[in-house]
C-alpha cells in the first residue's frame, strides 16, 4: 500500500497546478430508482468510490464531471459528503442524487463522465490523465412497468496479491425481483467510447518473467479471469505484474414476458473499478460450501456458514443481502465482528429467515457471504459464497367436486388461499389422469402433463363451474383438474400446483368421436377418415336402434367456418374424400339420428364433440429437420400409459405406403415436437435429399370402455437448410416453322406470342422443393435479361401481346425457403423474314399485276398463279430499291422510309414520272429485316423484271 500511495503522491507533485485531478476515483456506478409508479419520475444516484488521501473531490472543479440522462445533463457540483468505507486503504464513498422527470417512455442512457481517469493503469495502453472516467446505466422507462435499476451491495475495496487468486462480487440486487446476469465489458472513456487497446488483466504481457502456462495459483495452468454469469463471482486466478488494473462489470436486467414466458433484456448497470495488485504472501480465506434452498412461504429457513483461513488469521464474515433490511419478515443474522479461524473454533455466521407470502417471487433471493482475513502484515484478502433462497407459494387445497351428469358440468370448490397477496387462482384441466407430485422447488404446471388453462378466478373466489365453455363436458371422457395461485408482482410467479381431482367418465349418451385420420394428402383428392363409438349409455327404449349418423366438416381446428355436411351413414366410420388435406385443416362432428319411441320419423338426437385433424409442420435446420404437430380434440393425446407418438419418414418420395417408421417420441417429455438428426440407420440428413414426414398420435378418453385408434397427420415435405440451391431448369421454346408460317393467312397479324416450357435438369446436388418459377426475357441471347414474370407455379408459360416473335428467355426456380436457383440456358424464338419480288408486271390498269409489288396474291412453285397460299412481306422494316435499264442506268429510286409501303408498288414510270418502255429491267433492293442475327438484318436482293404494256 505504501508503494501505491507513493506513486500517487509523486504523480500529484509533478502535475500540481495542472489539470491532473482524476487520481481520486477508484470505482463508480449509477443507480436509478422509480419514485412513483403513477409517473415517470426517477431518483438518479451517482456513487463514486474515492481515494480519501487525494485532495481532489469528484465533480465541481474545472473539467469536472457531467451527469447526463438522455433528456438533459448537468455539471455535478463538488461532492464532499465522504463516507469512509475502508480506513486502512483510505477508501471513501461519495454520492450525488438528482431527481429527473422523463417526458416520455423509451430507452435512456444515464451516464457520468469526469475528466482525468487514474494514470498508470497497466491494462489501459499509454494510460494518461486525458482519458476520462465514465460509467453508464441503461434505463427503460415504461408507464406500465414500474421498474428500478439494480444496485450493488458490496463495495469494490479489496486488494490482490501477485500469484494469489483474487475474488470480487458486486452483490447486485434488483428491487423488482428481475433476473440478473453478469458479464465483463470493456471500460469506456471520453464521450462514452470504449477505451482503445484495452487488455484483460490476465493478458500474457502482464506475466513477464513467468511461465504463462503455469501462472495460476496452483501452478498447473494459465491465469484465468472471468465472472460467473449468475452468481456474480469475479475470479482472477492469479494476478501477475504489480500495479493497478481497470475492469468494468456489466449487470444486465431481464424481465419475464407473461405471455410466452420468455426472458427479455430490460436495461443494464455498469460498475467501473480498479484492482490494486501488490507483492504479498497472504492466502485467501474460504467459506464452507452452502446449499441453495427452496422454502414455502411461512416456513423457517436457516444457514450456519463456517469459514477458515489457511494461514490461521482472524477473519470477519459479512452478509450482504436485501432480506435483512425488509420491513416485513426480515431475516436475522447472528455473528461477531472478529472471529477466530483456527480449529476447532471455526468462524461461523448464522442466518434465520421466515419469509411470508409477500416474498413469493420467480427469482431466488441472493445472500452473498464475504469472508476477509486479517494478517499480521500485508493486505487483507477475501473470498465469497453465494446462497440462493427461493420462496415458493403453497399449493391451493381442494374442498370438493360435484359432477352433474344431466347438465354435463362439474362444480369445483377449494379452500380460501393462504396467500392473500396472490392475484388469481388458475383452473387447469385435462382428459384422463396423470400422476404428478411436484418438488418444493417446482412451482407451476409443466406443459408435458397436457393440462389446459380453462379459467382464472379472483383470489377471493373459491369455486368454479366447468361447463366446457357452455358446450357441456364431452361424453365418455374422464376429466381431471388442478389449481394453482398466480402472483403478478414482482414478476409472473405461479404457486405449487394442487393435487389432481378427477370426475367421470361422463355418460356416453351421444356419439364418441375417436378418429380423425388423414389417409391421403392431396390438394384435390385428399381423404380423411372419421370414426366414432356409438352411444353406449343411451336409453335404448327411448331411442331404439338402428341409428344413422350425419358427419359435418368445417375448416380450422375449431369453429364452424364453411360448415358442410360431408355425408350420412349407418356405419360408425366415414371417409371424407376429394378435399384439400394438404393445404387445409378440418374439424368434424357427428350427429346421431334415431326414431324415438312412438315417433313417426327419424330425428336428430345428439351431437358428438368436435375433433380436428392432426396438423404437422416442419422447421428445417442445418443437417436436421424439426417437426411440430397440433390438434384440437376432445380426448387427450398425452396419455401416461401411451405416451409415444410415432414418426414416419420418406426420402425422395411422399407416398404413405413407402414411408417407414424411424422413431417415436415421448410427448410427456418432449411435447408435440421431434428433431430428426438422421439417427435412423445412422444416416445423416443430406442437403440434397427431400424428406417427407407423417406422424401418428395416440391418446385416451380416460375411459376403459373407449379404445382410441391411432390418428395420422397429413404428409409434409421439405429439405434441410443448406447452401444448396434449387435445381437448374431445362428450357424449351415452341420454335416457329417458317414454311408453315409463310403459308398461313396472317399478313395482317399485329400481335404475336411465344410458348415456353421447362423441367428439372439435374436431380443430384440441388433442391427439388420448388415453390415457383421466375421468367426473364431479353431482346437477344447475350443481351440484358429483365424480369418478365414472377411466382409462376406452372411449367408452361405463354408470352402474349408481342410485337414479333423475336425474344429470348431464361427461367429460374424458387424453393420453399425463398432461395432462387441458377438461370437456365437461354432459348430464343426469331422471326421468319420473307421478301420476294415478281419477274413480270403489266401496268395496263386491268386490275391484275398492275404494279411491281411484293404483295402479290398467289405464288406457287416460284410462279405467280391464281391458286396457292397468299404470300406477303414478313417482318420487313425498310426497303431501299433501285431500278436499272439494260445499259445500267438508274431509272427509278424508292425508299419505304420516305413514307411509302414496304411492298413498293412501282407503276413502271421513271423517277420523273415518265412511262418506261416495255422491256427487261434490273433491280437492287436493300431490305432491312426484324431479326436477331445482325448479319441477317440487312440483305441485298437482286434480280430482273419484265415490264409488259
Amino acid at each position: 500500500m505504501k508503494a501505491f500511495i507513493s506513486i500517487l503522491l509523486t504523480y500529484f507533485l509533478v502535475l500540481i497546478g495542472s489539470t491532473a485531478h482524476g487520481t481520486h476515483i477508484r470505482a463508480g456506478e449509477i443507480r436509478a430508482e422509480r419514485l412513483s409508479c403513477t409517473g415517470l419520475s426517477y431518483k438518479i444516484t451517482l456513487i463514486i468510490y474515492t481515494n480519501t488521501a487525494s485532495p481532489t473531490h469528484p465533480g465541481g472543479w474545472s473539467g469536472g464531471g457531467t451527469l447526463s440522462w438522455g433528456e438533459g445533463s448537468m455539471r455535478v457540483p463538488q461532492i464532499t459528503n465522504v463516507t469512509l468505507v475502508n480506513s486502512t486503504l483510505k477508501i471513501g464513498m461519495v454520492t450525488f442524487t438528482k431527481e429527473v422527470l422523463f417526458s416520455r417512455e423509451g430507452t435512456f442512457t444515464i451516464s457520468y463522465e469526469e475528466s482525468h481517469r487514474n494514470v498508470s493503469t497497466l491494462n489501459i495502453p499509454n494510460s494518461r490523465d486525458d482519458i476520462d472516467f465514465y460509467v453508464e446505466n441503461q434505463l427503460i422507462v415504461s408507464a406500465s412497468l414500474c421498474d428500478s435499476s439494480p444496485s450493488f451491495l458490496i463495495p469494490p475495496v479489496d486488494q490482490a496479491c501477485r500469484g494469489i487468486a483474487f475474488f470480487h462480487n458486486p452483490g447486485a440486487s434488483d428491487p423488482d425481483g428481475d433476473s440478473l446476469s453478469y458479464s465483463l465489458t470493456i471500460p469506456k472513456g471520453n464521450n462514452g467510447v470504449t477505451i482503445s487497446g484495452y487488455e484483460n488483466p490476465n493478458h500474457s504481457k502482464f506475466y513477464t518473467g513467468l511461465n504463462y502456462q503455469q501462472a495460476n495459483m496452483t501452478k498447473n495452468g494459465p491465469p484465468a479471469f472471468g465472472i460467473h454469469a449468475t452468481s456474480g463471482l469475479l475470479t482472477w486466478d492469479a494476478p501477475g505484474a504489480i500495479g493497478a488494473y481497470n475492469i468494468a462489470i456489466k449487470v444486465t436486467q431481464w424481465k419475464k414476458n407473461p405471455v410466452d414466458s420468455t426472458w427479455q433484456q430490460f436495461g443494464y448497470v455498469i460498475r467501473d473499478m480498479q484492482i490494486e495488485v501488490l507483492d504479498c504472501k497472504n492466502r485467501p480465506p474460504s467459506i464452507t460450501s452452502v446449499q441453495d434452498v427452496c422454502v414455502l412461504a411461512g416456513e423457517l429457513v436457516s444457514l450456519n456458514a463456517k469459514g477458515k483461513d489457511l494461514d490461521f488469521d482472524n477473519v470477519i464474515i459479512e452478509v450482504f443481502t436485501d432480506i435483512v433490511s425488509f420491513k416485513e419478515s426480515a431475516a436475522s443474522v447472528k455473528y461477531t465482528g472478529v472471529m477466530q479461524s483456527t480449529l476447532p473454533d471455526t468462524a461461523h455466521v448464522e442466518i434465520n429467515w421466515r419469509p411470508d407470502c409477500i416474498r413469493v417471487r420467480e427469482q431466488s433471493y441472493t445472500v452473498v457471504l464475504k469472508i476477509t482475513d486479517n494478517p499480521i502484515e500485508g493486505p487483507k484478502l477475501v473470498n465469497f459464497k453465494v446462497w440462493n433462497i427461493k420462496v415458493v407459494a403453497p399449493a391451493p387445497i381442494w374442498k370438493k367436486s360435484t359432477l352433474d351428469l344431466v347438465k354435463r358440468y362439474t362444480e369445483l370448490e377449494w379452500d380460501s388461499y393462504a396467500c392473500a397477496n396472490a392475484n388469481k387462482i388458475q383452473v387447469w384441466r385435462k382428459v384422463d389422469s396423470y400422476s404428478y407430485t411436484p418438488g418444493k422447488c417446482e412451482p407451476g404446471l409443466p406443459k408435458f402433463l397436457g393440462y389446459s388453462l380453462i379459467a382464472e378466478k379472483a383470489i377471493g373466489q373459491t369455486s368454479f363451474i366447468d361447463t366446457n365453455y357452455g358446450r357441456g363436458l364431452v361424453v365418455g371422457a374422464t376429466y381431471c383438474y388442478r389449481i394453482m395461485a398466480y402472483f403478478n408482482s414482482p414478476a409472473s410467479t405461479p404457486s405449487l400446483v394442487s393435487i389432481e381431482k378427477c370426475v367421470g367418465p361422463i355418460e356416453a349418451d351421444a356419439p364418441v368421436i375417436t378418429h380423425v385420420s388423414v389417409e391421403n394428402t392431396s390438394v384435390e383428392e385428399g381423404k380423411i377418415r372419421v370414426s366414432w363409438r356409438s352411444p353406449f349409455n343411451i336409453n335404448t327404449t327411448q331411442f331404439p336402434k338402428p341409428y344413422e349418423y350425419e358427419v359435418y366438416r368445417a375448416q380450422g381446428f375449431i369453429g364452424d367456418s364453411s360448415l358442410t355436411k360431408a355425408g350420412r351413414v349407418q356405419d360408425t366410420t366415414f371417409v371424407d374424400t376429394n378435399i384439400n388435406s394438404k393445404g387445409k385443416k378440418f374439424n368434424y362432428r357427428v350427429v346421431l339420428y334415431s326414431k324415438p319411441q312412438n315417433a313417426t320419423s327419424i330425428v336428430p338426437v345428439d351431437t358428438s364433440a368436435i375433433a380436428s385433424s392432426e396438423r404437422l409442420s416442419v422447421v428445417p435446420g442445418e443437417k436436421q429437420i424439426g417437426l411440430v404437430w397440433r390438434d384440437s380434440v376432445p380426448w387427450s393425446n398425452v396419455a401416461q400409459n401411451r405416451p409415444y407418438h410415432l414418426i414416419y419418414r420418406g426420402v425422395e418420395n411422399d407416398y404413405t405406403d413407402k414411408m417407414i417408421l424411424i422413431d417415436s417420441v415421448n410427448v410427456a417429455v418432449n411435447c408435440f415436437t421431434y428433431l430428426d438428426k438422421g439417427r435412423y440407420n445412422n444416416e445423416p440428413i443430406r442437403d440434397d435429399k427431400r424428406y417427407s414426414y407423417r406422424i401418428v398420435t395416440r391418446g385416451t378418453y380416460g375411459n376403459p370402455k373407449i379404445s382410441l385408434q391411432q390418428n395420422y397427420s397429413q404428409v409434409i415435405t421439405t429439405y434441410p437448410i443448406s447452401k444448396l440451391v434449387p435445381c437448374e431448369q431445362t428450357l424449351h421454346i415452341n420454335s416457329i416453322k417458317c414454311d408453315e408460317y409463310w403459308n398461313n393467312r396472317n399478313c395482317d397479324q399485329k400481335e404475336f406470342s411465344n410458348t415456353i416450357s421447362w423441367g428439372i435438369k439435374d436431380l443430384s446436388g440441388c433442391r427439388r422443393d420448388i415453390k415457383a418459377f421466375t421468367i426473364y426475357s431479353a431482346s437477344t441471347s447475350d443481351g440484358e435479361y429483365s424480369l418478365l414474370a414472377a411466382s409462376v407455379t406452372d411449367t408452361v408459360y405463354v408470352d402474349k401481346g408481342l410485337p414479333s416473335f423475336s425474344r429470348c428467355y431464361r427461367v429460374s426456380a424458387l424453393d420453399r425457403l425463398g432461395i432462387e436457383g441458377p438461370l437456365s440456358d437461354s432459348v430464343c424464338n426469331d422471326n421468319c423474314p420473307y421478301y420476294i419480288l415478281p419477274n413480270v408486271f403489266t401496268p395496263n390498269a386491268d386490275g391484275f399485276n398492275d404494279s411491281f409489288n411484293a404483295n402479290f396474291d398467289r405464288f406457287l412453285n416460284g410462279e405467280i398463279t391464281t391458286e396457292g397460299p397468299i404470300r406477303c412481306p414478313r417482318f420487313v422494316l425498310e426497303v431501299n430499291l433501285k431500278i436499272y435499264n439494260r445499259w445500267g442506268n438508274e431509272v427509278y429510286h424508292y425508299k419505304s422510309n420516305d413514307g411509302g409501303s414496304i411492298a413498293i408498288e412501282w407503276d413502271g414510270k421513271d423517277t420523273n414520272g415518265h412511262e418506261l418502255a416495255t422491256g427487261v429491267y434490273f433491280y437492287s433492293a436493300k431490305v432491312t429485316f426484324n431479326v436477331m442475327d445482325p448479319t441477317q438484318q440487312i440483305q441485298e436482293i437482286k434480280g430482273w423484271v419484265q415490264l409488259v404494256r
